[in-house]
C-alpha cells in the first residue's frame, strides 16, 4: 500500500474522531495528489468535502476530471453533485455542460442539467437541454412539464413522446399526464387520459374534478357515488 493511500485512509478514519487530524493529513498529501491518478484525487475531494473544505474538495474532483479516462469523465458528474449540495448551481451547470461536451448522449447528465434549470424556474433552458439529446422517461416528463408551462407549440409533441415512453400508464403517471393535458387541451383531454388507467380513489377524485370543469355535473355526481363505494373520501 502506498504512503498516499495510507494517508488518505487515515484522513478518512480521522473525520469523525479528529477532523483537525484529517485536515492535517490532507495538507500533507496535497503535493503528491497532483501526480496521482483520478481515483486518489476524487477520494481526497470527498474527504475534504466531509471536512467542510468545500473549495478544496471541488478543486480535487475537478482536477481528476482532466484525466482522459472514464473515471475522469465521471469526476465531472461527481463535482457537479457536490456543487449542487452546496447550492452552487452556476458551478454545477458549468461542470455538467463540460460533461455533456465529452458525451452529448449521456442521459443522466442531461436530466440533471435540465433539473437544475427547472428548479431555478428557467423553463426555456430546461426544455432546450432536454430536447437536444436522448433522455429517459423522467427527462421526457420534465421536458413536457417545461413546455406546457411555457405554453409552447411543442408541448403537445413532448407530452406524446413522454406518454409513448411509458410501458404502462400507471395511476401516478396518469394523474400527472392528465393534469398537463388538462392545462394544454382542456378537461375532456384530461378525462381521456384518466379513462385509460386503473380507477384508484385518486384517479376517481381527479376525474370528478375534470367532469365539474367540463360542466358535466350529473356525471361528476355519479362518479362521487362510485368513489365512495371504492373507499375514496
Amino acid at each position: 500500500m502506498s504512503q498516499l493511500v495510507r494517508a488518505l485512509r487515515g484522513a478518512l478514519r480521522a473525520l469523525d474522531e479528529s477532523p483537525s487530524d484529517a485536515r492535517r493529513l490532507l495538507d500533507a498529501v496535497g503535493p503528491r495528489l497532483h501526480r496521482a491518478g483520478p481515483a486518489a484525487r476524487i477520494a481526497a475531494g470527498l474527504i475534504a468535502f466531509d471536512a467542510r473544505r468545500y473549495d478544496e474538495a471541488l478543486g480535487w474532483v475537478e482536477e481528476a476530471a482532466t484525466d482522459p479516462s472514464p473515471l475522469g469523465a465521471s469526476a465531472l458528474s461527481q463535482a457537479a453533485a457536490l456543487a449542487r449540495q452546496l447550492g452552487w448551481n452556476h458551478r454545477a451547470i458549468r461542470l455538467l455542460r463540460q460533461r455533456l461536451e465529452l458525451d452529448p448522449t449521456h442521459r443522466g447528465t442531461r436530466l440533471r442539467l435540465g433539473s437544475i434549470f427547472a428548479l431555478n424556474r428557467n423553463h426555456e433552458d430546461a426544455a432546450l437541454v432536454l430536447g437536444q439529446g436522448p433522455v429517459n422517461s423522467d427527462g421526457a416528463r420534465l421536458r413536457a412539464e417545461m413546455l406546457v408551462a411555457l405554453n409552447s407549440a411543442d408541448a403537445d409533441a413532448a407530452l406524446t413522446t413522454w406518454e409513448r415512453g411509458l410501458r404502462f400508464l400507471e395511476p401516478d403517471s396518469a394523474t400527472h399526464l392528465a393534469s398537463l393535458r388538462g392545462r394544454l387541451d382542456g378537461p375532456e383531454a384530461a378525462l381521456a387520459v384518466l379513462a385509460r388507467t386503473e380507477a384508484t380513489p385518486e384517479v376517481l377524485a381527479q376525474q370528478a374534478l375534470y367532469l365539474l370543469r367540463a360542466g358535466r355535473y350529473a356525471d361528476a355526481a355519479s362518479l362521487e357515488v362510485r368513489e365512495r363505494a371504492t373507499g375514496g373520501c
